[in-house]
């Protein structure tokens, strides 16, 4: 049986880069702290003031990112998390984990959805684990995800902005032993097929990446995204016989 290799990740979208000064960590969520300049704005890495990266350490878990949608007309932000029942900062294996940003307008508006990521190296936040996420706002609104947690090769490195945030440049890697090819990119609610629609491209027309490689695609957004707006970007992608 074939397997499917689909790589998500979920980013700010930033605007033109400028050098920023330093910002102190964040507290709780709905605390946030961020030091903005020149249309550059750095968000603290952690929730937990305490947080001490340890290096090296055997990272056996992942990140978990979880869009939050506000579906009332009145501004909210999200008060609880727990993932299987645990509170997310009782997380065994926690590293690190945040709410950005830590308030969401009203639905409809640019600003209508947060963002939860999860940093672990170990728990149940790792490849091959079944996950309950639920997230509760002050508004009373609840939000539940479950899915087996598993590993992709063919991964979103990252995704920058153009200057005019009229286009987001999605860094594929693919890190299997066998090229692959990209016949799937969504990014929020909007699927594209490359090759196919124009929205999406790459620099030569070539949608497959070797191994141990980067592919570089352009998507055009139909409007110009705001600074630091929520984006699940997610790829699709097959080898050459096929397996997915």
């Amino acid at each position: 049986m074939g397997r499917r290799s689909i790589a998500a990740a979920v980013v700010a979208v930033l605007a033109v880069v400028a050098a920023c000064s330093p910002a102190t960590p964040q507290g709780p969520p709905g605390a946030d702290t961020a030091a903005t300049v020149e249309g550059l704005t750095f968000v603290p890495a952690t929730s937990l003031p305490g947080y001490v990266e340890e290096t090296p350490y055997p990272d056996e878990g992942g990140l978990l990112l979880v869009r939050v949608d506000n579906p009332s007309g009145q501004p909210d932000h999200i008060t609880e998390v727990t993932i299987n029942g645990m509170q997310v900062a009782s997380l065994p294996g926690l590293r690190w984990w945040r709410t950005w940003p830590p308030a969401m307008g009203p639905a409809g508006s640019p600003t209508a959805s947060s963002v939860i990521t999860v940093k672990t190296i170990g728990g149940p936040v790792r490849a091959g684990q079944d996950v309950v996420v639920r997230a509760r706002t002050a508004l009373g609104h609840e939000v539940v995800r479950s899915a087996r947690l598993r590993g992709s090769v063919v991964k979103v490195g990252s995704v920058v902005a153009t200057p005019d945030r009229g286009a987001v440049k999605v860094f594929v890697r693919n890190r299997s032993a066998e090229p692959y090819t990209v016949d799937r990119l969504a990014v929020n609610d909007r699927a594209y097929v490359p090759a196919v629609d124009p929205e999406v491209s790459t620099p030569d027309g070539n949608w497959t990446v070797a191994p141990g490689r980067v592919l570089v695609a352009t998507v055009q957004l139909p409007v110009p995204a705001p600074v630091l707006a929520p984006a699940a970007v997610q790829i699709g992608a097959t080898t050459a016989a096929g397996r997915r």
